[in-house]
């Protein structure tokens, strides 16, 4: 017969067919998505941390580098290092006295997260000066 109006089954089907593949699409791009977000939020609380860290130490009197602040700072072979846990972020922290020169005192921050299954990190140093408050 000629004239029939309509679709047939197997056109139906097709399309279909397209409709969830193009629904699987969108979805894994945005599931995608999602994840780089995440990881880059995650990224970015870590140095955030560690700069804070970073601030906190090297506004400290020169005096005053070395006295322990709580129970997850320690002194060690006359350096003080600490450690503590934020959310899945490790911070460990140094200040080294007399390093690079007498009078200076070197501080380093580094933080770790796990990304994908990959540990990553970011590390920050400073010094402080003897004598030298920041404004």
């Amino acid at each position: 017969m000629t004239g029939e109006r309509g679709f047939s089954l197997i056109e139906t089907l097709i399309a279909l067919g397209l409709l969830v593949i193009g629904v699987l699409f969108v979805t894994t791009v945005f599931t995608e998505g999602r994840r780089v977000l995440g990881d880059a939020e995650r990224r970015r609380s870590a140095v955030w941390l560690g700069r804070e860290k970073m601030e906190e130490k090297v506004g400290q009197a020169y005096d005053t580098l070395l006295q322990r602040g709580g129970m997850n700072e320690r002194i060690e072979n006359g350096m003080l290092i600490g450690e503590d846990r934020h959310g899945g972020i490790i911070r460990v922290w140094t200040v080294e006295p007399d390093r690079p020169e007498p009078g200076m005192a070197r501080v380093g921050v580094t933080t770790r997260w796990t990304e994908r299954g990959v540990i990553r990190s970011f590390h920050a140093v400073g010094f402080k000066a003897q004598g030298r408050t920041p404004p």
